[in-house]
């Protein structure tokens, strides 16, 4: 009996312990540090670790109740129940982890883990002359966003229901040089530091991977899409998932539109995955760049809920040999992309950094253009515009809904897309698709849009429309519905010539360039023929000869693989320069010396 009466009191010690150190270790939280504030605190524990410090030392534990730092060095306390906690090392921070994975009022508990932004190739640098002002370019200085049609939707944006409203990309990266001469007035001022290096509270890029995509953003859009920096990787491209997170905190804070993540972890995280649900309920749109590994295992956080993961395509169209593949939404640009440098200067660069922020610009065109359009509504139009892989190896596995098509603003059947979510006045917009439609002959302009894309982009309820006070919202949808039934076929292929840019002289000769696009589109025969072989001759390849003065046009037929037919001409102009003239008379006494029985017979 009196051992039954000890034991029964050492239960009892035991369980007053338990609940003298729960009420210890989880009395009320305190107040939580704001975004800016807690990104602050990272910062400053980021630069007193170094960029050589063992993530696994921090924990990330999600409790609304005050914790226990079971030995901490350093223990702050953000928004989202988030405490850090750092270690003197990874044997302390695994005992805590362990302690806190015990406790029921702990909902998270994490190691932070590493981020890298590459490994990019940097192919040539050019240095300009930075002098405050901004370089006014009449085109644009890489290939990407003529690819991706961007100048149709630049011009038709005066179709959306406003303009000249402004969005804001977020660019979570190394930063941004704010004086760089490309980037002059297009960016917003920041003073988010989460990293190892620079200056605290200043988002200044001291590494160059952050302006890069920074330039492939303001290349891309005009000039009311602004850039804001959040400095959350270091001078060597390095983060980890806590400055990530309080990255994207202080960027829904702010309210930006559009959030572009050029860099990967290895690992899932619930903490991550929580902060961009956060941002996606502000309705933000959010861009991950997939990795550069030529794997298809996932990387986050393109593989999180709600995010874009876009993977990397050279100028045919074709997945670049370094792109990660594997559960993508859409492929864009990210092989040879010249952009800005840190120093003032350009680069050409390639990686799937550089393809995410092709998908954030075009992004933030739409939604400028129709402050209507969500985020999942824009996302669902980039999808929708993209253009399919004709090839049965190009798969979806590489490419997701396709490569990202800028919607032609202009295009009858793109507005009757938008319209469902945005609304307008303008309801002619479907007997002119209809008409449109009627009298194709040939191949559209516009690349990607099918009629399988568009009703499947319009099978939406209806119900979930009134928030844009569209008039008689059922009426309109019917009409919709009724102007896409008459599309029979919106190509997704064009074709054009490029002939010689001055004219064709006697001992000169010319390759003439198509341009086919898609530029993977199957082709099954191809031929060319002169329209007055008097004046100019054309060999089987498309290269032209002068045989007279005169102009005349060549032609070329392509007939693709569903037995459609393309005819193409360019006009060319022969003409015999003075110099072509001395040549002839040189030619004339050389053969004359040459054979003079046979020129004396003639």
């Amino acid at each position: 009996m009196k051992r039954i009466s000890s034991a029964l009191f050492a239960l009892l010690l035991a369980f007053a312990a338990v609940g003298m150190t729960c009420a210890t270790a989880y009395a009320s939280a305190p107040e939580p540090l704001s975004p800016a504030d807690f990104a602050s605190q990272v910062g400053a524990l980021m630069r007193t670790a170094g960029s050589d410090a063992d993530p696994a030392t921090r924990l990330l534990v999600q409790c609304d109740r005050r914790l226990d730092p079971r030995g901490a060095v350093s223990v702050f306390f953000g928004g989202d129940d988030l405490w850090v906690l750092q270690y003197a090392d990874a044997a302390a921070a695994a005992q805590a982890r362990a302690f806190y994975e015990s406790q029921s009022a702990v909902s998270i508990v994490e190691q932070d883990q590493p981020a890298v932004s590459g490994p990019e190739r940097v192919t040539t640098v050019a240095r300009v002359s930075g002098n405050g002002t901004r370089t006014v370019h009449t085109t644009h200085i890489s290939w990407g966003p003529s690819f991706v049609g961007v100048d149709g939707l630049s011009s038709g944006m005066r179709h959306g229901t406003n303009p000249e409203a402004t969005r804001v990309v977020a660019v979570l990266d190394s930063g941004a040089q704010s004086d760089h001469p490309f980037l002059v007035d297009r960016l917003l001022p920041s003073t988010v530091n989460t990293s190892a290096s620079g200056t605290p509270n200043s988002a200044e890029d001291d590494n160059g991977h952050g302006t890069q995509v920074a330039g492939v953003i303001a290349d891309t859009a005009p000039t009311n899409i602004f850039i804001r920096p959040y400095k959350v990787l270091d001078c060597y491209t390095a983060g980890s998932l806590l400055t990530a997170i309080a990255g994207l905190q202080c960027a829904i804070a702010d309210g930006v539109d559009v959030i572009n993540m050029s860099f990967c972890f290895a690992d899932t995280s619930q903490a991550l995955q929580d902060v961009l649900d956060q941002a996606h309920a502000q309705d933000i749109l959010l861009v991950a760049a997939a990795g550069n590994s030529r794997t298809d295992a996932p990387t986050y956080p393109s593989c999180c809920d709600h995010v874009l993961r876009i993977s990397a395509v050279n100028e045919n169209g074709e997945l670049a040999g370094f792109s990660n593949y594997g559960d993508i939404d859409l492929a864009a640009p990210g092989f040879n992309i010249k952009t800005s440098s840190l120093g003032g200067g350009y680069a050409t660069v390639r990686g799937t950094s550089e393809a995410a922020p092709f998908v954030a610009a075009v992004a933030a065109m739409l939604r400028a253009a129709h402050p209507c359009l969500s985020a999942d509504d824009t996302e669902a139009l980039l999808k929708a515009c993209a253009v399919p892989p004709l090839y049965a190896s190009l798969n979806p596995v590489y490419y997701g809904a396709g490569l990202l098509q800028a919607p032609n603003l202009t295009d009858p059947a793109v507005r009757a897309m938008i319209l469902p979510y945005c609304g307008s006045a303008d309801y002619t917009a479907y007997d002119v698709a209809v008409a449109h439609a009627q009298a194709i002959e040939d191949f559209s302009p516009y690349e990607a849009v099918t009629v399988e894309r568009l009703q499947e982009t319009l099978q939406i309820d209806v119900q979930t429309l009134t928030a844009c006070d569209q008039p008689d919202l059922d009426q309109v949808t019917a009409q919709i519905n009724a102007a896409v039934s008459g599309l029979v076929l919106w190509s997704p292929r064009s074709f054009a010539l490029i002939g010689p840019e001055k004219n064709l002289s006697k001992y000169g000769g010319y390759q003439i360039k198509t341009q086919v696009r898609p530029v993977y589109a199957r082709i099954k025969t191809t031929s060319w023929y002169s329209g007055n072989p008097d004046v100019v001759s054309v060999s089987v390849n498309g290269y032209i000869r002068y045989v007279s003065d005169g102009t005349a046009n060549v032609y070329c037929r392509i007939v693709f693989d569903d037995d459609s037919v393309v005819v193409r001409g360019v006009s060319i102009t022969c003409e015999m320069r003075p110099f072509d003239r001395i040549l002839t008379l040189l030619d004339a006494i050389f053969h004359y010396l040459l054979f003079p029985t046979r020129a004396s017979n003639e």
